[in-house]
């Protein structure tokens, strides 16, 4: 399985609008009947990306579970890098971060989804990992959104 990863720098720095783009791309994942697991700095930040994910659209809501207490039919599992090991053994189609601080193992996906805060920390982190990864002849995608 090969391994594509898209970096997302997004206009602001402010969590909520991390949250934002985590459920676009959370919506654009369940639409396309697939599954993935979006990946906290903290667990403190679960009960928000849950309540937006609930009230996303006004509409409709995005079907997920918290890793603590997965449905195998979630297509979206909340977790945080307290539940790694937990992590490891998963399959999914896309892992949806909301840094760009990366598990040291990952599960098994195809795509891995990066959001980036407009933060200098953080876009030199970015910037650090977009060459790793083209170091390593990965396939990787830079989306700025500013």
């Amino acid at each position: 399985m090969t391994l594509r990863s898209d970096i997302y720098i997004i206009r602001g720095s402010t969590f909520e609008e991390l949250v934002e783009l985590a459920c676009k791309l959370c919506e654009k994942v369940f639409t396309s009947n697939q599954r993935a697991i979006l990946i906290c700095d903290e667990a403190m930040q679960k009960p928000v990306i849950d309540e937006a994910l609930w009230s996303f659209r006004n509409t409709a809501f995005i079907p997920h579970s918290i890793a603590s207490s997965p449905s195998k039919s979630s297509p979206i599992v909340i977790s945080d890098r307290d539940e790694q090991q937990s992590l490891e053994e998963s399959e999914t189609d896309a892992l949806i971060y909301l840094s760009p601080a990366l598990l040291e193992k990952e599960p098994r996906s195809s795509r891995r989804l990066i959001l980036v805060p407009n933060i200098d920390a953080s876009l030199t982190q970015a910037r650090a990992l977009f060459k790793s990864f083209k170091s390593k002849n990965q396939e990787i995608h830079s989306h700025d959104l500013r």
